[in-house]
């Protein structure tokens, strides 16, 4: 033991007290080198020759320095700063640049669910009330709703299988999956104007622009029972048929208004006039019926069987001419 600076309190011819003795001690050394034990003015230390060098230390002040340490209580602070961090053998890790990741992995790096200081996550799943990221790359994402942005001008993806366009907070239009009717567009206008791309089965270009199907040949605009109310063009185009074999005057002849029960005429809500009653139309024009039982007409052979109609009339025309 060296102890240095010793200034009694007593006189030199009495034997010592403890108390009187130790009060006046500037430094005590138990021990040298690496396994020295000191105290001194800083504080208590060990392991080093000077307070600042040892692996271990306590100040006066209550602050404390090690290496290593093993804690069987509690441990609490106000705050504070740590470097690597693990938290049982197989658990949760920080290390100190702030990633932190999950199991067995000793490093970031080689983890399999981990959350970098940048704030990338890679996870399995996330269950939240919400989630708010700038990016996000998964193979599946389930949850409630999932919208473009908190704004008044979003478009939302529903747990109803619905996408939903809002504009000015008004729902402006929908697209909603139906397992009876295929896909459903509700409410919306479709502006081709700026298109150029392949979306699915249709074709949207900057050439035309036009909706087609993905074959010749196939699909179709409405059904029987979902009809739309208007439509507006400058063109039609379809395939016709020749019918100078047939006697159009007789089949348009043959075609008659509907009417009810009672044999009053069903009129038109738009018109107001009687509406024909396509079921008396040959079957190469009735098209399906609708869900009232009501057929359609296929407009396309409809002109065709008038064009003949016409024929029939200019010839019986020209035929009274020459006589």
């Amino acid at each position: 033991m060296e102890i240095k600076e010793f200034t009694p309190t007593v006189n030199e011819s009495e034997s010592p007290v403890g108390g009187e003795v130790l009060k006046n001690l500037k430094e005590l050394t138990v021990g040298a080198g690496s396994t020295v034990f000191k105290i001194n003015k800083e504080g208590v230390f060990c392991g080093a020759d000077n307070y600042t060098d040892a692996p271990f230390s306590l100040s006066f002040q209550g602050s404390l320095k090690a290496t290593t340490g093993t804690f069987s209580g509690t441990l609490s602070a106000a705050a504070g700063s740590l470097g690597a961090i693990t938290i049982g053998s197989n658990a949760w890790h920080v290390d100190s640049s702030g990633n932190m990741w999950w199991g067995s992995s000793s490093t970031y790096a080689g983890a399999t669910y981990k959350i970098s200081a940048a704030g990338v996550a890679n996870l399995s799943g996330i269950v939240a009330a919400s989630v708010a990221a700038e990016n996000i790359t998964a193979g599946t994402i389930t949850g409630c709703t999932v919208q473009s942005s908190s704004g008044n001008d979003r478009v939302e993806l529903t747990t109803g299988d619905s996408l939903i366009f809002y504009y000015g907070g008004n729902n402006v239009g929908s697209i909603i999956s139906n397992s009876a009717a295929g896909i459903l567009l509700r409410g919306a206008n479709i502006d081709l104007s700026n298109t150029a791309e392949t979306q699915g089965i249709h074709t949207f270009t900057g050439t035309g622009p036009y909706i087609a199907p993905k074959q010749n040949n196939t699909w179709g605009c409405g059904t029987a029972s979902y009809a739309w109310q208007d439509v507006y063009a400058y063109v039609f185009h379809d395939l016709c048929l020749w019918l100078d074999e047939e006697d159009d005057l007789a089949i348009l002849k043959a075609c008659q208004p509907m009417k009810d029960a009672d044999g009053n005429y069903i009129l038109d809500e738009k018109s107001k006039k009687p509406r024909m009653d396509n079921a008396t139309l040959p079957k190469w024009i009735k098209g399906e019926k609708n869900e009232k039982g009501e057929y359609w007409r296929d407009m396309g052979h409809f002109v065709d069987l008038v064009a003949g109609a016409v024929r029939q009339v200019a010839d019986r025309v020209d035929k009274l001419e020459k006589k």
